[in-house]
C-alpha cells in the first residue's frame, strides 16, 4: 500500500513541475525574439514601439536598458484618454483623463492606439483636458472614440538624463519608453527579461 502511494504521489509531484515548466516557457516565449535590441539614430526622439524588424513587445516587462555610447534623455510616462475630434488624418483633439497630464501648447507628443502610433505630433493648444494635436509622423489618427495614450517627447534638454556606460531596470512598458541623444551617435541596448508581468 505504501509503495502505491509513493508511485502516486511521485506521479503527482512530476505532473505539477510538468506543468510549471510548461507554464514557465508559455510566459517567456513571447520574448524570445527580443532578447537583445540595439537602438540607434537618436537623433530625433525614438520609441521603442517600432524599430526595424522585431517589434519590441507591447505592455509591462521587466528589462535591463544600457546606455552604450553618449548621454539621452527620455520619458516612458504618459495619460490614457480618447480621440474626440478627428479634423483629418493628423489633426484632431484628445481627452484625456488625467487633469495632471503635464502636456503644454509647445511640446511634441507621441500617440498610441491599439494597432498604431502617430510620432512627434505637435500640440496646438491645450484646454485643461483637451489636447489639440497636428502633424507628426507614422499611422493616420483613428477613427474619433478610439482609445488612445499620449506621452510627451523628451528634448537634448528636458526629461530623464540617463547617462553612458550606465544600466538600469526597467519594469513599465517598454514599447512607451522614448528617448533622444544628448551629442551625436547615443546608443541603447534593451534586454528584455522574465515574460510578461502582471
Amino acid at each position: 500500500m505504501r509503495k502505491t502511494y509513493v508511485k502516486w504521489l511521485s506521479l503527482v509531484l512530476c505532473l505539477v513541475a510538468v506543468v510549471l515548466i510548461a507554464a514557465t516557457v508559455v510566459v517567456d516565449s513571447s520574448l524570445r525574439s527580443y532578447k537583445y535590441r540595439q537602438i540607434t539614430g537618436l537623433s530625433a526622439v525614438k520609441d521603442l514601439s517600432d524599430n526595424g524588424t522585431r517589434v519590441i513587445p507591447g505592455g509591462p516587462h521587466l528589462a535591463l536598458i544600457q546606455v552604450e555610447t553618449q548621454n539621452i534623455r527620455y520619458r516612458d510616462g504618459y495619460s490614457v484618454g480618447s480621440l474626440t475630434t478627428r479634423t483629418d488624418r493628423d489633426t484632431g483633439i484628445i481627452t484625456v483623463t488625467d487633469s495632471d497630464h503635464g502636456i503644454t501648447d509647445s511640446d511634441t507628443v507621441f500617440v498610441w492606439w491599439v494597432g498604431g502610433v502617430k510620432r512627434t505630433m505637435s500640440v496646438s493648444t491645450v484646454s485643461g483636458n483637451l489636447i489639440t494635436v497636428d502633424a507628426g509622423s507614422g499611422q493616420n489618427l483613428p477613427v474619433v472614440g478610439t482609445a488612445v495614450e499620449i506621452g510627451i517627447n523628451p528634448t537634448a534638454s528636458v526629461g530623464m538624463l540617463f547617462t553612458a556606460g550606465n544600466e538600469m531596470w526597467y519594469t513599465g512598458p517598454i514599447n512607451r519608453f522614448r528617448a533622444i541623444e544628448t551629442t551625436a551617435s547615443a546608443k541603447i541596448n534593451i534586454i528584455p527579461y522574465g515574460g510578461a508581468r502582471p
